[in-house]
């Protein structure tokens, strides 16, 4: 139960940039584009952060004994550390394919499919 609650988690932080940015987004203005692919890095990368923080509260819940719990205050800065530093990462590359490929390649197909399409009658 605890490892599907840190999936659904993991996957929300990988989907809800991707959402943010994309939706109800036209794609004509530069700057609002740009405003709106900031704040889903951001959302993103709160994401990743709360992934970390719940990750680490599930594995201190499931510790049974001392020693387990101290195993996990002796290595427990570095993935902090790295979801502080590097957990942008991610959400930056998601919502960067999605806007080559909603700002880029999509219209150029639509454009391409919209030339070949057979004159109305």
């Amino acid at each position: 139960m605890h490892q599907h609650a840190l999936t659904v988690i993991w996957i929300t932080s990988l989907a809800l940039p991707y959402l943010a940015f994309v939706a109800h987004n036209p794609f004509r203005s530069h700057w609002l584009t740009l405003l709106r692919a900031i704040v889903a890095i951001a959302i993103g990368w709160a994401f990743m952060l709360t992934y970390v923080v719940v990750a680490d509260a599930v594995h201190r819940s499931l510790a049974s004994t001392p020693e387990q719990i101290d195993a996990l205050d002796r290595g427990d800065g570095a993935k902090f550390a790295f979801a502080w530093l590097f957990g942008w990462i991610i959400p930056a590359f998601i919502v960067g394919t999605s806007w080559i490929l909603h700002g880029v390649i999509f219209p150029r197909r639509r454009a391409r499919s919209a030339d070949q399409a057979p004159p109305l009658r």
